[in-house]
């Protein structure tokens, strides 16, 4: 029970945080039609959104990519998975980036650092 409630209080200030940071300039907002693992010794969490180009690269669950650890990068992928599991709509913030055709995606293009996840 312990460590339930722990992981809740882990989740929620997580969530926090990644809301929390600065505005960011784009936001691709759409229901994950699926996410995954992706590929090479990065572990990447990946994302497809319905109706929108992907899967776009998340962050990494094995090494620090910018600014997110593997431990919040664990924690944004069940929050994307939750998020895919009831239909829910996330919305993917870059600060660096015209639209959302310029997010990366798994295809080998330079990685760019996602700034805010957000679960609506």
């Amino acid at each position: 029970m312990r460590i339930k409630k722990a992981l809740v209080v882990f989740l929620f200030s997580l969530s926090f945080l990644i809301v929390s940071e600065s505005f960011a300039k784009v936001n691709c907002t759409g229901v994950p039609k699926e996410v995954k693992i992706w590929g090479d010794e990065m572990a990447w969490v990946a994302v497809s959104l319905r109706y929108k180009p992907g899967p776009f690269l998340v962050c990494s669950m094995n090494k620090v990519h910018g600014n997110k650890t593997p431990e919040q990068c664990k924690g944004m992928y069940s929050m994307l998975l939750g998020a895919a599991l009831t239909s829910r709509q996330v919305s993917l913030n870059y600060s660096n980036l015209n639209d959302c055709s310029e997010v990366p995606v798994a295809s080998g293009a330079a990685i760019k650092e996602l700034d805010i996840l957000t679960i609506h």
